[in-house]
């Protein structure tokens, strides 16, 4: 069975739209991990060979899969460069980007096509003949080259199916009163009260009680003379919820290198879970 080349490009166009729909219309249906393991894996170098070589005189078939596989691979990463300091890396980014790329592609590689004589015309032929002509190397290399193809596919739908859970945590860290991780207020008249926001983000997989103590160490050669400024209590965060408290302090006595301290318990546990802590020179 031979399969013209033109017909696979425009398959490669086909799916490549289905997939965006799908993605933006299903996007929990079972067919975008089926079809999109072919778009990222296989389209993108794909194209790229059809370009760079649209006769059979220089590629056949399995070595022409094997430098689209490879090719992929190399494309992907440098899109994501792009992305990310362009764009930015999300899903929408990632697959409108790389579906512009086939398609673009596709289309050049069908005119580049067409203006072959039908000799010189890549197809594709489905049957096992080939192998029996190769050499044994090159027998070896195609078993190998199919293999790999293989490890990896199946190594992804692994990644897909059976993620990894991580770790249980919680992000805990204080911007300025304009909701900037900087900038952190810290030459102090005394008297002044200074506002700041603190941040927990729950990642423990469970809901989680937390309380939060605001603690200055009025002399920082003297770990005995720390005051509690302010606590805050009663704050419940489900899985994956992040809660912004403004909290504020005033320093008690005049003083360089004190040290604001802001204590996370969870769970009604008597020792901090995590401690942030600011130094401030109070004049």
């Amino acid at each position: 069975m031979r399969i013209k080349h033109t017909h696979i490009l425009f398959c490669v166009i086909i799916i490549s739209i289905v997939l965006v729909l799908i993605i933006q219309f299903f996007p929990n249906n079972i067919s975008r991990i089926i079809l999109g393991l072919p778009f990222i894996l296989l389209f993108p170098g794909y194209t790229l060979v059809s370009i760079l070589f649209p006769g059979k005189e220089r590629l056949g078939g399995i070595e022409r899969l094997a430098l689209s596989f490879g090719l992929s691979l190399a494309v992907i990463p440098v899109a994501g460069l792009i992305l990310n300091y362009t764009l930015g890396l999300s899903l929408n980014s990632v697959l409108y980007s790389l579906a512009g790329f086939v398609l673009l592609f596709s289309i050049i590689a069908i005119f580049r096509q067409r203006s072959l004589f039908d000799i010189e015309k890549h197809s594709f032929v489905i049957s096992f003949a080939w192998f029996g002509r190769q050499s044994i190397a090159e027998r070896i290399l195609s078993v190998v080259l199919i293999l790999v193809a293989c490890g990896t596919v199946c190594a992804l739908i692994y990644t897909i199916a059976i993620p990894k859970t991580g770790s249980a945590y919680s992000e805990f860290y204080v911007l300025n009163s304009q909701g900037i991780a900087g900038d952190y207020p810290f030459e102090i008249t005394l008297g002044d009260t200074e506002s700041v926001i603190l941040v927990i983000v729950n990642h423990e997989k469970q809901t989680a009680d937390y309380r939060i103590e605001i603690q200055i160490d009025n002399d920082p050669n003297d770990s005995i003379d720390t005051v509690t400024l302010d606590t805050i209590d009663n704050i419940t965060l489900k899985n994956k919820e992040k809660h912004e408290i403004p909290a504020s302090f005033t320093p008690q006595i005049t003083g360089d290198g004190q040290k604001v301290y802001f204590l996370l318990f969870k769970d009604g546990y008597t020792e901090p879970y995590l401690e942030l802590n600011l130094t401030i020179n109070v004049n």
